[in-house]
């Protein structure tokens, strides 16, 4: 402050001095608040198309329906909430549970032998960023089990070729069908023997 000023400001009696700075107070929260009026807006009064669409995203979780092309999934309905209110915790804490129910999905269709719908499920889990140690583990138990039943494929045409007598004719013959098991699985005994 300058000396006159500070000298000016001085001379006023006590209770002026608390009314000017009370009412300059009073405009630096009036600007404040027209200056944020629209956050603070959407925090005290949200938007009723938000609650809609995290009322329906929470319905088709309950339902088992985690993601549709068609816009009626959890997941979508979660995204379109959240891209209406990205300030809201509750949109992403949905996806969340998007995410781990996707994960619990993908083991229970891998458990069942549905190697497609653990696939799926477990691209989910992964779109939606679920814990990477998770995803990963179900990933590698996805991977053997395909492996598994591709081995078990190639030898039953293996063994079928070699019943009927087509021992090294061409790709689809025997010897051929046992040497891709090797290349795959070069422990494996059946191939070996």
């Amino acid at each position: 402050m300058r000396p006159a000023l500070r000298t000016r400001w001085q001379m006023l009696p006590q209770p002026a001095r608390t009314l000017v700075l009370a009412a300059a107070g009073a405009l630096l929260l009036l600007a404040a608040l027209v200056m944020l009026r629209d956050p603070l807006g959407r925090w005290l009064w949200p938007d009723p198309r938000y609650d809609a669409l995290r009322q329906r995203a929470e319905q088709a979780l309950r339902a088992g329906n985690l993601s549709a092309g068609d816009g009626s999934g959890a997941r979508e309905l979660f995204e379109a909430a959240l891209a209406l209110q990205p300030d809201q915790m509750e949109a992403r804490d949905g996806l969340d549970r998007v995410a781990q129910a996707a994960l619990v999905r993908a083991d229970a269709r891998l458990q069942a032998g549905d190697l497609p719908g653990a696939q799926a499920a477990l691209q989910l889990a992964r779109e939606l960023q679920a814990p990477k140690p998770r995803v990963d583990a179900l990933q590698a138990k996805l991977d053997a089990r395909q492996t598994r039943d591709d081995l078990d494929a190639l030898y039953a045409r293996a063994r079928q070729a070699q019943m009927q007598g087509r021992l090294d004719d061409d790709a689809q013959a025997a010897l051929p069908l046992y040497q891709q098991m090797l290349q795959r699985a070069p422990r494996s005994q059946r191939a070996l023997e």
